[in-house]
């Protein structure tokens, strides 16, 4: 058991794929209906504390300023930052116009999310729930992916794809244009994780976005 851990932790490739593997393993809450939102939230729990457990690296970008001086937020960044959360939502579209209108694609897919129908559900999942999933695919497929890639892959553009690729692959149950949004949104969300050196500004740029698909 020390040994396996060990391993983990010494290997960020190894963990990714660890990672990676418990996210494919959730596509079992599709099958049950009446707990898929119980299994969806253990899942990025899990995901989370796996992920805190064994990684052994540089967390500074996880890190808050306390003593942050709002007086010093440049106009360009802010709009930068609404501009990723359109770009993403933006992202939605194109993809359903590129599948189902412009390609005639027809709909598949056996993996859906099904809205709560408690009002207490749907508010704890429009909170917490998404929070938990914005933070676990952001820990994993922007800061860890992007560890691994980046000391494999020098070229930053196949670095982006490689990496929204992983990130694509594990909304392959869903139907079509959640992958192809899902990859779309992961360039946009690397983009502003390099740009800021900041997790928290991606991760709170995919909480809006998924607050707006899932309200």
């Amino acid at each position: 058991m020390t040994s396996t851990v060990e391993f983990f932790r010494g290997s960020r490739p190894a963990l990714l794929g660890l990672l990676t593997v418990l996210f494919c393993v959730g596509w079992v809450k599709f099958y049950f209906r009446d707990f898929l939102y119980p299994i969806d939230y253990a899942e990025r729990m899990l995901i989370i504390f796996v992920f805190f457990f064994l990684y052994r690296g540089d967390l500074q970008d996880l890190r808050f300023n306390w003593q942050f001086n709002w007086k010093e937020i440049q106009f360009t960044s802010l709009i930068i930052f609404f501009a990723a959360i359109y770009g993403i939502l933006l992202t939605d579209f194109i993809s359903n116009y590129f599948l189902y209108v412009f390609l005639n694609v027809e709909f598949y897919g056996w993996g859906h999310f099904y809205y709560p129908e408690s009002i207490y559900l749907k508010i704890f999942d429009l909170t917490i729930g998404l929070v938990l999933g914005a933070i676990s695919e952001e820990l994993v497929f922007r800061k860890l992916s992007t560890e691994v890639l980046v000391t494999r892959i020098s070229n930053r553009f196949y670095l982006y794809i490689v990496s929204s690729l992983l990130f694509a692959a594990i909304h392959l149950p869903q139907k079509p244009d959640v992958p192809l949004t899902a990859f779309l949104a992961g360039l946009i969300l690397l983009s502003l994780y390099r740009r800021t050196g900041n997790l928290w500004v991606p991760i709170a740029a995919h909480y809006l976005a998924n607050l707006y698909f899932f309200w």
